[in-house]
């Protein structure tokens, strides 16, 4: 049955769900974009007002905006990996110790057999922490992908056509 062919209300819910997968890619896209030209000296500003929510005597290792449903400033200590929104608040913690990130870069490469990987990093996702995989299809396309940081179960894969 050719989608024209179907019942109205399956049509519609077929056409809602294109869409919204099209919004998702197109949020996706637009902020890997925008985190590649966030000058050091933005991360740095934004580094200064939230470190007085950093655990006392916490060694900095590194600082750099995630773009994925929002904006988070994702701040990496010796104590975890700390996400603040765009004002400031803390939003999420990770202590433990997570997949290692080899672990996650197999599952990738399993999850996307015909792919490259383009960039794996640390995000927070579903209200918890993920490794967020950005992968370059053979075809063109582009997939992104997130696991889980403490165990590197996967809880989304998104595979985008070229274009």
């Amino acid at each position: 049955m050719r989608a024209s062919d179907a019942p109205p209300s399956t049509r519609g819910i077929r056409v809602v769900a294109a869409v919204s997968l099209l919004l998702f890619a197109a949020a996706l896209l637009f902020w890997t974009a925008r985190a590649a030209l966030a000058p050091e000296a933005e991360v740095q500003a934004w580094l200064e007002r939230v470190r007085p929510a950093l655990p006392e005597g916490a060694r900095l290792e590194a600082a750099f905006w995630y773009r994925g449903s929002r904006s988070l400033l994702a701040v990496v200590t010796d104590g975890g990996i700390f996400w603040f929104d765009e004002t400031g608040r803390p939003v999420g913690r990770y202590a433990g110790r997570p997949v290692p990130e080899s672990a996650v870069r197999a599952r990738v490469g399993e999850d996307f057999p015909d792919g490259r990987l383009v960039r794996l990093t640390p995000g927070f996702e579903f209200g918890r922490p993920v490794y967020e995989a950005v992968v370059r299809l053979e075809d063109g396309g582009v997939g992104y992908a997130y696991y889980d940081f403490s165990d590197g179960r996967r809880y989304l894969l998104v595979r985008m056509p070229p274009g």
